[in-house]
């Protein structure tokens, strides 16, 4: 090409000229961005249950059927995948079939949302590329869509109010609009908001006025700025209604926040807002910084004599429970300031609240209204004060007071009919807690409540902790608590006491392991106190007795503790008992001896040792296995820590006398018996016993704190033996039955174990060496088990081993787990164009007549073979590959050893080559093809000849030969297709009249 040449056609790649060229696909009502960028907002896609509609231009050469792919992706990635993949329809062209409309289509939003991760600034191109049934391919430009979420401002909360209830309230410099304020201006600030971006535009709305604010700092608030020029132009109105929104570049927009009412008196001047003086930089009273003081409310301006000021103080507690009192004053004094103190009481009661001050001041017959003055409450306390109790004796409220009186805090938002509770909070001699609880119900809010408490709520808990406090309930509204008070109730007296004694009929000394006796403790002037029995010394391990209170007849029983009197059997100690009032010691009594009788060895109120399970006196020892247990049941006096022994006494099979230790001097470690398993070394003993002979078991425990252990009565068991027989598996099975032969195969992970063994024995099975069951034969001797959790190609490994005599295995059975035949058995379409021409030497298939279906490997039994119903529609091979062979349906089969599968096979486009014996016009030559069943041009069987057959010259025919294509169409004008064989292919021809040989293909079928 010289320098002075240019090419004309075709038109570089993506240029967007051309016959076939493409536009990129276009959002429907998006927002073009200053970078040509396509912007996407939520409300875009939340439009269609579809997603983002797109519209998709029409292009030349539009056909029905044309494969259209849309792909959303950044332009570095080499192989994307499409968002979207579909052919053309009827619905995209119009009534008569072939002229093009433009198409539409949808990108869900949930492939949207993940291509573009929020808060994220990313451009993503989009085009689309089109498979055209003319075989002409495109690809359109790319075009840069921007989806933009989440949208800027916090989330609605609410949804069921049309203003967005999670937006911060803007927040005004001046409460009251006043003329002062429209004079000097105003500012109202919208607080830093969620995912606030540069380029975001707030909206404000002040009343009439509306206010655009482009942010240009995405961390600053955002404060507009109201002039005296603008405050002159809003309506005559008596409230303002200030609110707020926002939208980002791409209109995502937060909605209007919840109004803020600012109440607007035009021509008015309002007095200076009073001033609290004690509250904060924020307007906050800290209570606790009271100190519980009054705060002070402080009035500025110009008072004179016989003003009156009447200051009202409104507010809400916590509980959005509204409070109000005014104080009025009569101005005595020329000043500029006048100081109002509010009492402590009231800031506590709206701890967690709000309060607002403004007052009227009236002279000369005329009253003037300020701004008012807000402020919030903070604190610690308890929105009620705490109760005071009187009369106290040096802090502490002595224990006969005959009286106390409890006065409750003053509580402002008090109401007639309200119930108001005292709560009376003490500890008992015992030391647990006692609540005593009073009410009343407020009949005159203006009174004080009063409560009384008799010296019977005092005397009683006499050196103990009070705590008193007081909760209000105001009709329909939430239960409001108190402070509490902290407080001490005096200490008692000391008084002389009697020694305790034993309960009639039961003398000195005492059976341990007869009825359980009791000492009685006697004191005459008891009132409310409490007594403790005491035993010295009180053997390690043991608590003190309990902590009782006397009888109406001034008297208390403490029954012994059978643990206690038989660890004490064999010696004698003193007992006593201590006075008790509210929780402390006040006087001891002298002290009595009791002994107590030796227990002796084998007595007969002691369970005696056992095998069990064995419920007569002959034991068969080869029956005993590790599940075997030994017991003793509950014994008198049983406790943990006690010394226990246990011998075993008889003959083994060699005639040797056994003298076998199981259990030497071990602790006991629970108050309920005994069990121990049977350890090895024992069974061994117990197995080796010599039939027909006996054998005993001596338990004894050491029970008291000095001594000899007590032997409990022996237990002596007739010894027999069983016949021991070595496991063996008969069988191993499916669920069908069937047997397994060792080291078989099985596709059924169902198997079943069968065998023999010793007689009502238990055995345990092993599979490939772990245990994973434990059986027991039946009366047959016989077992059956079903194995779980089988491998898949493992070899499986099973053997039985006894749990009895010497642990016999029997021999080993093996089998392998294969997974069942599978195979995809949905129908095969083979639609590739298959044309039989002439022998070829090619090694390659028709494109898209062959596929490979074989089993999925590692399933199945080999051998697995493949067959077709009708070999002359599809043929397949011993790998699985079909082939294609003539038009029509047939099934493959798949089948192994035990399972076979089908899929249905269509083939289509299987066709044989026919070419004219002579030379004919283009007429004649579409004469000749209409005269042939089902035939049809040449112009889409070149491809795949080439592809088996090889390049035409190879083909069998002549060099240089002319034949004619039988294709009404595909050429412009008059000119019609002709094929110069190895000589330039297909191309448009004018002579219509010229003889050439005629070709076209017809379908053939199996």
């Amino acid at each position: 090409m010289t320098s002075s040449q240019y090419l004309i056609f075709p038109p570089a790649p993506r240029s967007g000229i051309g016959v076939l060229a493409l536009y990129p696909p276009q959002p429907l009502l998006h927002k073009l961005q200053t970078d040509q960028s396509y912007g996407i907002n939520i409300a875009m896609i939340a439009q269609n249950i579809n997603g983002l509609g797109f519209s998709l231009p029409a292009y030349l050469s539009q056909a029905l059927g044309d494969r259209i792919e849309v792909f959303l992706d950044r332009p570095d990635v080499t192989t994307p995948s499409s968002v979207i993949d579909f052919a053309l329809t009827e619905d995209d062209f119009e009534a008569d079939g072939k002229t093009p409309k433009t198409v539409l289509f949808y990108i869900t939003a949930e492939t949207l949302e993940e291509k573009f991760l929020p808060f994220t600034d990313v451009r993503l191109d989009c085009w689309f590329k089109v498979t055209r049934l003319s075989g002409n391919p495109g690809e359109s430009p790319h075009s840069q869509l921007w989806f933009k979420h989440p949208a800027p401002g916090e989330a609605d909360i609410d949804g069921g109010k049309p203003s967005n209830q999670g937006l911060k309230l803007p927040i005004a410099s001046e409460s009251i609009v006043d003329q002062n304020v429209i004079d000097e201006g105003m500012e109202v600030t919208v607080k830093h908001y969620f995912n606030q971006q540069i380029g975001d535009t707030v909206v404000l709305t002040f009343g009439s006025l509306r206010l655009d604010f482009v942010v240009t700092d995405d961390s600053a608030d955002i404060v507009f700025k109201l002039t005296p020029d603008l405050l002159g132009k809003l309506q005559q109105t008596s409230n303002l209604v200030v609110r707020w929104s926002v939208y980002d570049i791409v209109e995502n927009s937060s909605g209007f926040s919840e109004p803020l009412i600012l109440p607007f008196k035009p021509v008015i001047t309002l007095l200076t807002a009073p001033i609290f003086e004690q509250s904060d930089a924020d307007d906050v009273i800290h209570h606790d910084w009271l100190a519980g003081g009054p705060t002070n409310i402080l009035l500025t301006g110009s008072f004179a004599i016989n003003d009156v000021i009447a200051l009202t103080l409104e507010g809400f507690t916590r509980n959005n429970v509204p409070v109000t009192h005014t104080y009025s004053l009569t101005v005595t004094v020329d000043s500029k300031t006048l100081n109002f103190p509010v009492e402590n009481f009231r800031i506590q009661n709206v701890i967690g609240g709000s309060l607002r001050a403004t007052y009227i001041l009236t002279r000369a017959g005329q009253s003037k209204l300020s701004k008012p003055a807000d402020v919030t409450v903070a604190g610690k306390s308890l929105p009620l004060g705490a109760p005071e109790v009187t009369p106290l004796v040096e802090g502490e409220l002595a224990v006969d007071t005959a009286k106390a009186f409890i006065n409750v805090a003053s509580f402002w938002p008090l109401k007639q009919g309200a119930e108001v509770k005292l709560h009376w909070q003490t500890t008992d001699i015992n030391g647990k807690l006692v609540r005593f609880t009073w009410g009343q119900l407020v009949t005159d809010p203006s009174k004080p409540i009063v409560f009384e408490a008799e010296n019977e709520y005092i005397k009683p808990y006499a050196s103990a902790r009070l705590a008193v406090q007081a909760t209000i309930t105001n009709p329909g509204e939430s239960e409001v608590f108190s402070d509490i008070a902290q407080l001490k109730i005096g200490d008692p007296k000391e008084l002389v006491l009697t020694p305790p004694s034993l309960v009639s009929p039961f003398t000195n000394p005492l059976d341990p392991l007869a009825a359980l006796p009791s000492m009685l403790v006697e004191y005459l002037d008891a009132k409310t106190e409490k007594v403790r029995l005491v035993c010295t010394p009180l053997p390690l391990g043991f608590d003190r007795f309990p902590l009782v209170d006397l009888d109406s007849a001034k008297q208390a029983r403490f029954p012994f503790d059978r643990r206690l009197i038989v660890a004490l059997h064999g010696e004698t100690v003193r007992f006593k008992f201590n006075l008790n009032q509210d929780g402390k010691k006040i006087g001891s009594s002298p002290e009595t001896e009791i002994s107590f009788k030796l227990i002796a060895d084998q007595d007969p109120r002691f369970p005696r040792p056992r095998i069990i399970g064995i419920d007569n006196a002959i034991l068969d020892v080869k029956k005993l296995t590790s599940a075997d247990k030994l017991a003793v049941n509950l014994w008198h006096g049983q406790r943990p820590g006690q010394s226990m022994t246990l011998v075993l006494i008889g003959i083994d099979s060699k005639d040797i006398p056994v003298r076998h230790v199981i259990m030497n001097a071990e602790a006991s470690v629970t108050s309920a018996g005994l069990i121990r398993e049977l350890s090895t070394p024992t069974l061994e003993v117990l197995k080796n016993l010599k039939s027909g002979s006996t054998a005993t078991l001596i338990f004894s425990v050491r029970l008291g704190l000095r001594g000899n252990p007590v032997e409990f009565p022996h237990q002596t068991y007739q010894i027999e033996s069983l016949v021991e027989l070595q496991p063996v598996i008969t069988l191993i099975k499916d669920s069908q039955n069937r047997e397994i032969p060792h080291s078989d195969l099985t596709v059924d992970p169902n198997v079943t174990v069968e065998g023999t063994a010793s007689v009502e024995q238990q055995v345990e099975v092993l599979v490939n060496g772990k245990s994973i069951e434990t059986l027991t034969t039946d009366k047959d001797g016989k077992f059956s088990t079903l194995l779980k959790g089988l491998v898949v190609d493992v070899l499986t490994v099973v053997q039985i081993r006894a749990l009895y005599g010497d642990g016999l295995l029997s021999p080993l059975r093996s089998f392998t787990l294969r997974k069942a035949l599978q195979v995809n058995n949905s129908a095969m379409a083979l639609s590739g164009l298959r044309v039989y021409a002439w022998r070829h030497t090619h090694s390659a298939d028709f494109p898209n007549n062959t596929q490979i279906r074989a089993a999925v490997p590692s399933t199945g039994v080999h051998p697995i073979t493949y067959r077709s119903s009708n070999p002359n529609v599809a043929y397949v091979d011993g790998n699985g590959k079909v082939t294609g062979i003539r038009n029509g349906n047939t099934y493959i089969t798949v089948q192994d050893r035990f399972s076979s599968f089908s899929y249905y096979v269509s083939v289509t486009n299987v066709y044989q080559l026919a070419i004219g014996g002579y030379g004919m016009t283009h007429q004649e030559a579409l004469n000749w093809r209409y005269s042939i069943p089902g035939a049809e041009p040449m112009s889409r069987a070149l491809h795949a000849m080439q592809v088996v057959y090889g390049p035409d010259p190879y083909w069998p025919i002549a060099a240089g030969g002319i034949y004619r294509m039988c294709d009404e169409s595909g050429c412009p004008g008059n000119l019609r297709a002709i094929y110069g064989h190895a000589n330039g292919g297909i191309y448009c021809h004018s002579d219509l009249n010229a003889r050439w040989a005629p070709w076209c293909i017809y379908p053939i079928y199996g």
